[in-house]
């Protein structure tokens, strides 16, 4: 996604990008209209962009927290290494004077560049207690630094509002924003100049689970007291995001997302007289965008990626080009009527691809304050597959709906290690604890499908429902499936045992003991069986009979492995399982035979199996499609 940016003196602007490393610094040309790439660093993550008066761009970085120089005439780029400050290596700020100084912070720690030479000096730590209340709090990190007309730094951590005296390198804390508002996470403010002493901000709740009781402020310069600066027409998502010039008139620019549409609009703010005095449309569904320093009025909307200029006159900001870079998928899953769904981990959007027209459909972002996602599984609710079901979110990680139709989305529990679709649409699953923090798929670490056989706690999803129905007086359960020719009621496996679990009477109805635990269990409702994978790695079959009994045969002593995905192609109704290097295990029920294929190592997300082709999906930044080798190929 887009991270960064900066209009350039010349005209162009310039962009940088949030992952994979390497990040990608792109340039944009108003004149041609065409966006170019002008190189990857080497850096996960661009933070931020400042213009030199010599003309050379400086880039700040994470996780490294590093100082990339670009000379744009020849596009060349260097490190400058890190600041040498001791702080959470990230570089969210960099700003450039009146004077012509540039200062940055990497972490708390405040930092001088010497764009003359390319050396970097510390201007010290801001003193102080960083943390917030509340999970999911941040590392300590200045967001923006802000130049008041008399050349006082306004700097925020992620509580405290502190100044920054260039001449005396003095740093003073101002205001502990927590104690205005205790559901700040993070304290939003414009980056560069401001044509006023007072510093006027936003409190980001963020992951801290409350919503400001008093979202905006005004912090004096005189006396450093904190005032509310109410603003009725100011709800819900907002983010501030620069000051603009309109003659003799100083506005501060506020982009506001609508949780019902998904869509943003930016709310232009007389805020001497504390009013909202006209708003720019946004077209699309993209999160609310950012001002880029330089001149010019210019946005980017971080997720996905879209840079804007902004038609005053009109009342409007046009977007001018896109992110060409795929995103990541997390999760992969088809419906009934052959579509493939997905949460995305640079954006934090749903997608959804139509198999027969190739048709992407954007669903919008699942969670406003978090646009990464964990590995995991995902599936389809509803009769014709309206809801998607996943885990989003990478902090606070939680299972998700989206309403495909109308485009919403909300959390319904914890986060789910299994999602089993029924003939009816309902969901089954079990709850398990995901692990964040990955920037890219790791073996042993992230989800695989192989983790439907860990405990977890037993639930029911229905189509629509606002929260899960958790089976909370049941122990934790392995693998789950439908009973074939017994719709609504679950096959179980736990440890070396299966039993038939009835929703209705909410208890077991039928059980078998096995050889080994079960690692898998796949339904064919056609064929009335039920396929159980052991951790010994031998195959067996499962009925139901007419008296409540369990029967158990064996068809094969050597099936698998499987940790990547087990299951039913829906044509042959061959058995599939995929295992890490690719490995592709197939049993023939009419022949009771199992062949082995070597494959590609599986990417990512999936497997998702086509409803009605023998055919299945994994997908990373693209989606590769899976076939058995004809007679003829092998």
């Amino acid at each position: 996604m887009f991270r960064t940016g900066l209009v350039h003196s010349s005209g162009i602007i310039f962009i940088g990008t949030y992952g994979p490393a390497p990040a990608i610094i792109w340039k944009y040309d108003p004149r041609t209209q065409k966006l170019t790439r002008v190189g990857a660093p080497g850096e996960y993550q661009l933070d931020s962009m400042v213009e030199a008066p010599n003309g050379k761009v400086y880039i700040g970085t994470a996780y490294q927290g590093l100082v990339y120089e670009l000379e744009p005439a020849t596009e060349r780029i260097r490190s400058l290494g890190t600041p040498p400050v001791v702080s959470t290596p990230w570089i969210f700020t960099m700003v450039r004077t009146r004077d012509g100084e540039i200062y940055g912070a990497r972490g708390v720690g405040l930092f001088r560049l010497d764009w003359q030479t390319g050396k970097m000096e510390s201007r010290g730590l801001v003193p102080g207690e960083h943390a917030t209340p509340g999970p999911g709090r941040s590392e300590p990190i200045v967001r923006t630094l802000e130049e008041r007309p008399d050349g006082f730094l306004w700097g925020d951590t992620n509580r405290w509002i502190f100044t920054f005296d260039p001449k005396t390198c003095k740093i003073t804390p101002v205001a502990d924003v927590v104690g205005y508002d205790d559901a700040c996470y993070g304290v939003m403010h414009s980056l560069g100049e401001s044509p006023f002493q007072d510093l006027y901000f936003q409190v980001y709740s963020r992951f801290s689970g409350r919503t400001p009781k008093r979202p905006f402020g005004i912090c004096r310069a005189r006396t450093g007291k904190i005032e509310p600066l109410a603003m009725e027409a100011l709800g819900g998502k907002c983010w501030p995001c620069g000051w603009w010039q309109d003659g003799q008139r100083r506005h501060w620019l506020v982009a506001q997302s609508d949780s019902a549409s998904g869509k943003s609009s930016m709310a232009v703010v007389d805020v001497l007289n504390h009013r909202v005095i006209e708003r720019w449309a946004i077209p699309g569904r993209e999160m609310p965008p950012t001002r880029l320093a330089g001149p010019g009025l210019w946005f980017i909307s971080t997720a996905r990626g879209t840079l804007y200029r902004a038609e005053p006159e009109r009342k409007q900001l046009i977007p001018v080009c896109v992110n060409p870079e795929p995103v990541a998928c997390r999760c992969l899953a088809a419906s009934p009527l052959g579509r493939l769904g997905a949460y995305t981990y640079d954006c934090g959007f749903a997608f959804t691809l139509d198999l027969k027209s190739g048709k992407v459909a954007d669903h919008g972002r699942v969670d406003f304050d978090d646009h990464r996602c964990v590995f995991g599984p995902a599936v389809f609710a509803g009769k014709e597959g309206r809801y998607l079901l996943a885990n989003h979110g990478d902090t606070l990680p939680r299972l998700g709906v989206s309403d495909l139709e109308a485009n919403h989305h909300w959390a319904v529990g914890e986060t789910a290690i299994q999602l089993v679709r029924m003939l009816d649409g309902t969901v089954w699953g079990t709850q398990g604890a995901l692990q964040g923090g990955h920037t890219e798929f790791t073996p042993g670490r992230s989800w695989e499908p192989a983790w439907a056989a860990r405990p977890g706690r037993l639930f029911r999803y229905r189509p629509g429902e606002r929260h899960l129905e958790v089976m909370r007086d049941l122990s934790p359960v392995g693998p789950l499936v439908e009973v074939p020719g017994r719709p609504g009621s679950l096959l179980i496996g736990l440890r070396e045992r299966v039993f038939v679990f009835d929703p209705k009477a909410g208890k077991a109805v039928a059980d078998k003991e096995l050889p080994a635990a079960a690692a898998a269990l796949v339904t064919d409702m056609a064929a009335s069986v039920a396929y159980l994978v052991l951790t010994d790695g031998s195959l067996w079959s499962c009925r139901v009979g007419k008296a409540e009994q369990l029967t158990i045969q064996r068809l094969a002593t050597d099936f698998g492995p499987g940790q990547r995905g087990c299951f039913l192609l829906p044509r042959s109704r061959r058995l599939i399982a995929i295992g890490p290097d690719g490995t592709v295990s197939v049993f023939d029920p009419d022949k009771r035979t199992v062949a082995r294929v070597k494959g590609p190592v599986p990417l990512a997300a999936g497997p998702a199996v086509h409803p009605a082709e023998d055919v299945w999906y994994f997908a990373d930044r693209h989606v590769l499609q899976y076939a058995l080798p004809t007679a003829a190929a092998r």
